[in-house]
């Protein structure tokens, strides 16, 4: 992920949320959900349409058993 750790993002989500008033802590957590909801859908309608592509294209069982 661009080289980043995860203890490098919570280090630099600290300073930032000591450095924000907690009003401002509340809009970007709203906007964290709702990004994070979105993505999430994506993920989901994605995976839905795969799953319709892989069963329109092969037989499901007979796919399956060959791997």
């Amino acid at each position: 992920m661009l080289g980043v750790s995860t203890g490098q993002l919570l280090v630099i989500l600290g300073a930032c949320s000591v450095m924000m008033k907690p009003s401002d802590m509340i809009k970007m957590a709203r906007v964290a959900g709702r990004m994070t909801g979105r993505a999430v859908g994506r993920l989901m309608l994605y995976r839905r349409q795969m799953d319709d592509i892989f069963e329109q294209t092969c037989h499901v069982k007979p796919c399956l058993t060959q791997w």
